[in-house]
This record gives C-alpha cells, structure tokens and sequence, in this order.
C-alpha cells in the first residue's frame, strides 16, 4: 500500500523555458534567501525567499497540499491534490486559497506574502486516480503576482527536458509537510537536498507500478511524507554564461511507500513530460 503526501492524513492508493521577466532578481529560478541559511523529513528550516516559487494551498481554510508558481498567474500542483474523489469539493476553484511567500506557519498575512483566490483548475486528462499516472493540475490565479522579488518568485521550467537532470544533479524538496511519518507539520518551510534516483531503481522499487510520466528521489535521510503532496521538487543549472544560476521545477511530489524507508523512494510527476501540455494550457488560459 502506498500514501499520498496530502496533509493531515494517509490516503491509501491501490496499486527550460523561461519566462521573460525583467527583474533586479534576475528572471525565474532565481532566489536570494534572508542571512546564510540554505523539515521535510531529513531536512532542516529554510530561510525566508530560499524557496520564493512555493505555493501554501488551503481548502475551506485548511492546509491542504503544496504548489509551484509558473509565471506570475499559474500553480502548478498535483492532481490527487485537486480530486473530487479524495478530498469533497477538491476540484472547485472557489473552495481554494494560495499563499505566496509564507515562511512561517504564525507569520501574519501581508508579511511579504500574496495571497490569492482560484478563478480556475486544469486537471491533466489523462490523470488515473488509481495509479496516479498524470499526476498534475493547473490553478489559475484570481490576482496574478504584481511583480517578482526577493521573496516571491516564479520557477523556470524545462519543457523538453534539455537540462538532462539526473542522479549527479543538485535538487532540493521544499514544504511544509509533517517532519516524521504520522508525526507534527512543520511551522516553519522545510528543504531538503533530494538526490534523484536512476530510473532503472525506481522501477525496481516499484515494480509494475511506475510509469513514463514518474521519477523517483529520497533517501533514508530525506524523503517527502504527509503533506508535501503538490509541492516542488527544483534542481539547479547555471546558464551558460555560468554567472546565473536558475532553479527549475523537475518534478511534483505525489506519493510514495511511507517516508524515508528503505528501497521505497518518492514518487514524483515528471514535469519534463509535459511540456506540450503546459504551452496548450497555458495558451488556453491566455485570453481569459
């Protein structure tokens, strides 16, 4: 049996471009995080604006699970996140709430945070609820963000998969999800550094169960767990000039065999898979 990393319980399961923004804080995946500081589980407090791109989403006032911000309008979560048959009243808009630039769970609103409504939910055709193959969705912010900064700011993304991450590539999993198996959400935003995992062992792992649109990352020491669901899995390139290095969103955490157990790594929705599907929605959207 397996768990999605939704917060507050255990739901058991059978079975590179960038946009161009002209900013002081050099465009998307960019970050400068407050003092000198870089739970997760395995992880550590991150520093307010180390992770500028994490989205808090609730439902009817609750924590319900993390996202990503794409460009200044788009969040880009899970779709188990956002499924009626999870969680009633999921997948209607009005029902939801995002928080840009929370570090603390006390911090009061206004504190460097945007917060918006949701004017619209994008849940990948192709999403099964019973594998969870296509496991991704796209909200549409009623108040787009203004303009981007030291503490909020928009993810790049690898549309084709150019950068060509793998098990060498520096990522990191940030969120506010519970820092031990059934234990306490964390207060304050977590990261973690997450080594992916070759492929041929996440298959191994999970034998007939994982997908093309599935990678793996985690270790013993770091791993995803309850209330991560949705949230950014972000490695790192330098651009080519090597002064600039940028963060793109790789994968979006969706669920896994428990936390931090051995041979059972988390499972993440591919995001470089889903390029086409990104620009249609995206140009979708654009008029509206």
């Amino acid at each position: 049996m397996f768990n999605l990393f939704a917060a507050g319980m255990l739901f058991v399961c059978l079975a590179g471009i960038c946009p161009q923004i002209s900013l002081c804080y050099g465009g998307c995946g960019t970050r400068q995080p407050e003092g000198t500081s870089q739970r997760i589980v395995g992880g550590e407090d991150a520093a307010r604006g180390a992770w500028p791109w994490y989205a808090q989403l609730y439902l009817l006032g609750s924590f319900g699970c993390g996202g990503t911000l794409v460009e200044n309008r788009y969040i880009v979560t899970a779709a188990h996140c956002v499924d009626v048959l999870i969680t009633q009243g999921a997948n209607v808009a009005a029902n939801w709430r995002v928080i840009l630039g929370k570090n603390r769970e006390n911090d009061s609103e206004g504190n460097n945070e945007h917060v918006s409504d949701v004017t619209q939910i994008i849940i990948h055709e192709c999403y099964n609820p019973n594998n969870f193959d296509n496991d991704i969705a796209v909200m549409v912010l009623a108040s787009p963000l203004p303009e981007e900064g030291q503490f909020i700011n928009s993810v790049c993304w690898d549309a084709g998969g150019s950068k060509g991450f793998d098990s060498t590539a520096v990522c990191y999993l940030a969120g506010f999800g519970t820092v031990k198996e059934d234990g306490n959400a964390a207060h304050v935003l977590q990261e973690a550094i997450i080594p992916l995992v070759e492929p041929r062992d996440c298959v191994d792992a999970y034998p007939g169960i994982i997908s093309n649109n599935m990678i793996c990352a985690g270790s013993v020491h770091q791993d995803a767990c309850q209330g991560d669901s949705g949230g950014p899995l972000v490695c790192s390139r330098r651009d080519e000039s090597g002064n600039v290095e940028r963060w793109y969103l790789a994968g979006i955490t969706s669920w896994g065999r428990g936390c931090t157990k051995q041979n059972s790594p988390s499972v993440y929705t591919d995001v470089t898979r889903y390029g086409f599907w990104f620009e249609d929605v995206f140009a979708s959207l654009s008029g509206k």
